[in-house]
């Protein structure tokens, strides 16, 4: 008796989708907006801007074609992602996010979770964990093409409606409610 349900088995169709799921489960880089940043320990709650797919999430009996196997669905938020900050030896320059604002979100090569608690450079993983959600770092102020920064020409630092610019021929504005010179 012939079942039409049950297809017969095609080695190389069966080792494409498994390389398909493990690529699918790989996490490298992506883009999120902020939901939430805690200034005490400088991290964000992300949320992922996109959808992530699972291959072979709806069962091989289903009436269409080969892609009808795979499903989409939102990624979890990430929570407590360390903030990168740009620092080098004493100096640094902070700028606070916004619920809202766009980022880019590293996922680490191993475990970053000793590292994040101790700082030590020469930890051991904590874990097994490779590529994971549990692994990023967030980087903010990706911008898509539609929200460009407006006026984008030599030096400037923004705030609000205050700000300072350089621009290209060594001219410097300062503008704010008060200006304080020390």
């Amino acid at each position: 008796m012939n079942n039409p349900k049950v297809a017969e088995a095609d080695i190389p169709s069966y080792i494409q989708s498994v390389k398909d799921q493990i690529k699918a489960d790989i996490n490298c880089i992506g883009i999120g907006t902020v939901i939430a940043f805690n200034s005490l320990d400088q991290s964000v709650t992300v949320q992922i801007n996109y959808l992530r797919t699972i291959f072979g999430a709806v069962p091989v009996d289903s009436p269409a074609t080969d892609q009808s196997s795979n499903k989409t669905v939102a990624y979890p938020q990430l929570v407590k992602c360390p903030l990168m900050i740009l620092s080098g030896g004493a100096g640094y320059l902070t700028i606070t996010p916004a619920p809202g604002d766009q980022c880019v979100i590293f996922f680490n090569d191993r475990d970053i979770d000793t590292w994040w608690s101790t700082g030590s450079p020469n930890s051991a993983p904590n874990s097994y964990r490779v590529h994971d959600l549990n692994d990023a770092l967030v980087f903010i102020g990706a911008r898509p093409q539609n929200n460009p920064i407006p006026f984008f020409n030599g030096l400037k630092l923004a705030l609000g409606s205050a700000f300072l610019s350089i621009d290209p021929s060594g001219n410097i504005t300062i503008s704010g409610t008060s200006i304080n010179l020390i």
